[in-house]
């Protein structure tokens, strides 16, 4: 993987860029593996824009990427959009990149702090519901 072609994602309104492998990207995401293998803008220039996407989560997503595990600011207290964590606003990312062994990871996070007796906040299941597919999961639990 680490001599695959890269692309270039830009990421939020200050437009921050990073450089992916892209085979690596298109295996572990359904969302870039229509958008890069397709005959979309994206698959053709090599850049994805995702200027609604905020830095905070999708670094975390690039940290599992090359990781495999979920980075500590997972556990980062909300600083923005309304009290919603950084794991919340991740666990949407996951879904909407369509990226299972992520979505689950994060998952697995949840289902360990909340066996433990924490629940979520308000604003956390409101975003949930506003963000996920009513079946899904983290809404069942």
């Amino acid at each position: 993987m680490v001599q695959s072609d890269t692309i270039v994602v830009s990421v939020g309104s200050e437009r921050r860029k990073y450089t992916l492998h892209k085979k690596l990207v298109i295996h572990r995401s359904e969302y870039f593996r229509k958008s890069l293998s397709s005959g979309f803008k994206e698959s053709i220039e090599g850049v994805v824009v995702l200027a609604d996407v905020d830095v905070d989560t999708f670094e975390i997503f690039v940290d599992w990427l090359y990781e495999k595990r979920l980075p500590e600011a997972i556990e980062a207290c909300p600083s923005k959009n309304g009290g919603v964590t950084v794991k919340t606003r991740t666990y949407a990312l996951a879904d909407r990149f369509v990226a299972s062994e992520f979505k689950q990871a994060i998952f697995d996070n949840y289902f360990t702090k909340y066996c433990s007796s924490a629940f979520p906040s308000y604003p956390n299941m409101a975003f949930g519901f506003a963000n996920l597919q009513d079946k899904d999961p983290l809404l069942q639990l």
